[in-house]
């Protein structure tokens, strides 16, 4: 037996009206608009790219199905938006004045965000945890030995980046490990792709990165909530650090609960964690 969904009813008040909205501000492909009587029309729309059911707009007919409109789950998540790139789809979506009433947040299964669409149904955008095709991941404490790993990782990077590699030796990276704190590495097939490093000296964050084709998997939220909780369980002190504006790590540390309060260097953003903002930021996440 082979069966599939094939569309999926959503009840709107007017058909253009609706074409209009989910084909510009939500950047749906137009599938199908057939007429089928005076009143009924065929219309079918779609996410770009998508393989899936298509959404059959559909005209309430009656006044018992105009007061559906908008509310066809009597208040909970009705739709789920899966994309390859969460930031920039979210971003857009902001710029065009769409809704969210949920911020994006790290869920197990991926980054999430909830919004609310023209006729207030609500939807979850969603760039889903990498599937079970990707290797396992494994997450572990450093060593020594990682550090030559560690050092290439740190210097793939795209932002951020070293202006000389050589002012970080391996020698500073084993001082870091062994003596000032502590740090966290993420394996694939026994290769480093990301590491974190947390100074108990200077009370700071001092390194968490990820190599490019490997981020957007949740890779740096688990490498930071490891290296936080180990941080706040050895002391009570402020934790802060220090990353350059407009940058991906940037939204990264805001997005998981950091405050900033004020520049570190000449350019750099410094934010700071405390003890009891991370302890309620772990209650609700």
């Amino acid at each position: 037996m082979k069966q599939l969904i094939a569309h999926i009813s959503l009840l709107v008040d007017d058909y253009d009206k609706a074409i209009k909205y989910y084909t510009q501000q939500l950047s749906f492909i137009l599938v199908e608009d057939t007429v089928l009587t005076e009143t009924k029309r065929w219309v079918r729309v779609a996410p770009p790219g998508s393989a899936g059911p298509c959404l059959l707009l559909a005209k309430a007919a009656n006044p018992e199905q105009l007061s559906r409109v908008g509310n066809q789950t009597g208040g909970r998540v009705f739709l789920f938006l899966h994309t390859d790139n969460f930031r920039r789809d979210y971003d857009e979506m902001t710029k065009k004045g769409i809704s969210f009433i949920r911020e994006p947040v790290e869920a197990p299964y991926g980054t999430v965000a909830v919004f609310s669409d023209l006729y207030g149904n609500l939807w979850d955008l969603i760039e889903p945890r990498m599937n079970e095709n990707w290797p396992a991941m494994l997450f572990r404490e450093a060593l020594t030995s990682d550090i030559s790993q560690i050092q290439l990782v740190r210097n793939s990077v795209k932002e951020n980046t070293l202006s000389n590699p050589a002012l970080v030796t391996d020698k500073d990276c084993e001082d870091y490990l062994e003596r000032r704190g502590k740090g966290w590495v993420c394996e694939v097939n026994g290769e480093v792709v990301g590491f974190s490093i947390a100074d108990l000296v200077d009370h700071n964050v001092w390194a968490l990165f990820v190599r490019p084709g490997f981020d957007k998997k949740g890779i740096g939220k688990k490498l930071h909530d490891l290296m936080l909780d180990w941080y706040f369980s050895q002391t009570d002190h402020v934790i802060w650090l220090g990353t350059a504006p407009g940058t991906r790590a940037e939204s990264f540390y805001r997005r998981a609960g950091w405050k900033e309060t004020g520049v570190h260097g000449k350019t750099e953003i410094k934010f700071e964690m405390s003890r009891p903002d991370w302890l309620a930021i772990k209650m609700v996440f």
